[in-house]
């Protein structure tokens, strides 16, 4: 009978542990059953670097894949773009404008510095955005930081989440986050450049900015329009780092870097120097905020709970049962 009873107790044990191990996997990410495309298509910085990304969002009932030619996107729920660093032709912005005007859809566009030109934002994301009709650019400069860093002062740790709509919900427990090589967003209304610090235009919220202290960089001399902050700026520090505009059914996030990738472990918990980074929360929760919001998709968690609950209570008279012959 003692064997009996410790088998239950030793099963009940178990069960509780994987309610508890897999409630924190599936109870943190509630995207699920979605289609979710990195497009690499262009040259990108990070192509390589998506695995703990992916294995995230498989793991969660998801499917997750590498967009190496654009040619039809239809099937894709959301798209993460990574620091393209070659243009985009005119068929394949058409392509992205029929994949985003079919709603319900979100895209990230992630950007880098300007550090040796190897990425022109002009060039390259800041025309995908234009024929979207976003407002939203990527700055052409790059964004340093002396004090708040992870090794070294382009490993920058923004640590100014905000709290807007969206922001107070996506950056609970989220305090800093690491872009490595990153730049900045701002944004063009009928033309004319605007510091999304001192304006926002509508359905535009800023989600996280660089510290005080962060500094705007021209690292390629480039003198262009495109490097907004540099040459126009009318103070320090406070840069927009990660930004959301809303489309009705569809949403925009432009970052500064791709915080989705493994690359100098910015899809991660801590940086190589040790710095303690909440860029994975900060994804996580923004996948869910915004697929919730726009009520793409719906989350079917695995009961795990209800499961140790039910055996717990069927082994309760199965034991008592047991006590009763034996005592007979």
């Amino acid at each position: 009978m003692k064997k009996f009873t410790g088998f239950f107790v030793i099963l009940f044990i178990i069960l509780f542990s994987l309610s508890y191990s897999q409630g924190l996997v599936t109870e943190e990410i509630h995207v699920t059953n979605a289609t979710i495309g990195i497009d690499i298509s262009h040259n990108s910085i990070h192509e390589g670097y998506f695995d703990a990304f992916i294995d995230n969002f498989t793991s969660a009932g998801n499917t997750v894949e590498e967009i190496i030619e654009i040619s039809s996107l239809k099937k894709y729920d959301v798209i993460l773009i990574p620091g393209s660093t070659t243009s985009y032709s005119s068929e394949e912005l058409d392509e992205y404008k029929k994949w985003f005007e079919r709603k319900n859809k979100l895209l990230f566009v992630a950007g880098d510095s300007d550090y040796g030109g190897l990425f022109q934002a002009n060039k390259t994301l800041n025309p995908i955005l234009e024929h979207l009709g976003s407002s939203l650019r990527l700055d052409a400069g790059a964004i340093g930081d002396l004090y708040n860093n992870d090794g070294t002062d382009y490993r920058v740790i923004a640590n100014t989440p905000k709290s807007g709509h969206a922001g107070s919900i996506i950056n609970q427990g989220v305090d800093q986050i690491l872009l490595h090589g990153p730049t900045s967003v701002y944004a063009v209304i009928d033309g004319i450049p605007i510091d999304l610090r001192t304006t926002l235009p509508e359905n535009v919220e800023v989600l996280f900015s660089y510290s005080n202290g962060s500094q705007i960089l021209d690292q390629d001399i480039s003198e262009s329009l495109n490097d907004f902050y540099y040459y126009n700026t009318l103070f320090l520090g406070d840069y927009p780092a990660i930004v959301a505009e809303n489309f009705t059914t569809s949403v925009i996030i432009v970052a500064g870097e791709a915080t989705f990738s493994d690359y100098k472990n910015m899809f991660g918990v801590s940086g190589e120097y040790g710095t303690d980074l909440d860029n994975r929360l900060f994804m996580i929760r923004l996948m869910n905020y915004y697929f919730e919001d726009l009520n793409s998709f719906k989350s079917v968690d695995f009961p795990f709970e209800i499961i140790v609950f039910t055996v717990a209570i069927i082994s309760i008279p199965v034991i008592f049962k047991k006590k009763i012959k034996v005592k007979k």
